[in-house]
């Protein structure tokens, strides 16, 4: 509910302050700045799809205003981390209390954070040095409430002139997107080929 109203006031407030600026006597055309660091801001912050999505659009160059997706641009690589405080108590109920029964040491500090996880270097007790990928806490539950709710609230892309039949490709691809992403088995198995394909390679 929380994550909902954070993305419904700030579709609130984005669609009042268009209107301020489309009534406002003399105002030659949109101001899109403000539009686009409300957007940022809030996006970095919410994690899951809405993050996703955000990071998908910064590369829609021909059709979201300039100012828009410069802002959105800045989440590809600049997107905000859990502490590991918040992840520490998840891995130890996940590895059954057995976390440092397992692992050597694990970085406090993440080495990188995404939408949908982030992750951390560590080592093992046999000593080998390992990233531990971390999805965040419940995100197999928020992504399935945000893609309903991104659904519902998807008309106001609108406001920035981007045609219905784009926004719904959009949202299929989002969707397929994150099903891929939280699919960390595949992901083993995928890296696992790429091991076994270029075992032989020199380096």
């Amino acid at each position: 509910l929380g994550r909902f109203l954070n993305l419904g006031g700030t579709g609130a407030r984005i669609a009042g302050n268009l209107l301020v600026q489309r009534i406002t006597p003399g105002k030659a055309r949109i101001d899109w700045e403000p539009v686009g660091s409300l957007l940022g801001e809030t996006l970095g912050q919410m994690k899951g799809p809405v993050l996703k999505l955000g990071q998908q659009a910064s590369q829609w160059q021909d059709v979201l205003p300039q100012p828009i997706s410069a802002a959105l641009s800045r989440l590809q690589n600049q997107v905000p981390s859990l502490p590991f405080a918040s992840l520490e108590s998840y891995l130890q109920r996940l590895y059954e209390g057995q976390l440092y029964e397992l692992f050597e040491a694990i970085e406090p500090q993440p080495a990188a954070a995404a939408s949908l996880g982030q992750v951390h270097r560590a080592r093992d007790r046999q000593g080998r040095a390992l990233i531990m990928k971390v999805q965040y806490p419940g995100i197999r539950g928020i992504c399935d409430a945000d893609l309903r709710q991104l659904r519902r609230l998807m008309p106001l892309g609108r406001l920035f002139g981007t045609p219905s039949a784009r926004l719904e490709s959009v949202y299929r691809e989002l969707q397929g997107a994150i099903d891929q992403e939280l699919d960390y088995e595949a992901e083993r198995n995928n890296l696992e080929r790429f091991r076994q394909h270029f075992s032989d390679w020199p380096g």
